[in-house]
């Protein structure tokens, strides 16, 4: 039997709450704190070529890695990460031989996702990358898996 279309849309809007950062209505939506952005942070740029993945440790502090599709890695120090009132700033350095000198402005963070631009400093190329928190991403994913095995068992 179908859930009725009242019950999909409460659960689907209870699970969106629970990520979003809440505001009075008509507001701003509240800046995140730094303990929503401290932590890994996961996800692509716009062509998918590129993966990265980004640690904000407590203290304005991190690390960086790019994975390119020939599995090579760049690694980049975060020298500082803070919130501000322009909204999240991230300073990196490379680390990695290869890496590149990079500017970093960050677009959009919330305390799911976390969207910037990144610009090569002596070769002037860009790109957009979307990152999603690492811990929710991976608890969602787990709670997939675990649903789609329960339906396997019960056919």
């Amino acid at each position: 039997m179908r859930a009725p279309f009242w019950t999909l849309l409460a659960v689907v809007a209870g699970g969106l709450l629970k990520t979003a950062t809440l505001s009075p209505a008509g507001s701003e939506p509240a800046a995140p704190t730094p303990e929503d952005i401290t932590g890994a942070w996961t996800g692509y740029e716009d062509g998918g070529a590129y993966f990265y993945r980004i640690l904000l440790n407590e203290g304005g502090r991190g690390a960086c890695e790019v994975l390119f599709v020939d599995d090579t890695v760049d690694s980049y120090s975060v020298d500082q990460w803070r919130v501000g009132p322009r909204g999240l700033l991230l300073q990196l350095s490379p680390i990695t031989k290869s890496a590149e000198k990079v500017k970093v402005t960050v677009t959009h963070v919330d305390n799911l996702r976390l969207e910037f631009t990144v610009v090569g400093v002596d070769r002037t190329w860009s790109r957009k990358v979307t990152l999603y928190k690492e811990a929710e991403f991976l608890k969602r994913l787990a709670r997939c898996r675990d649903h789609a095995a329960a339906y396997k068992r019960g056919q």
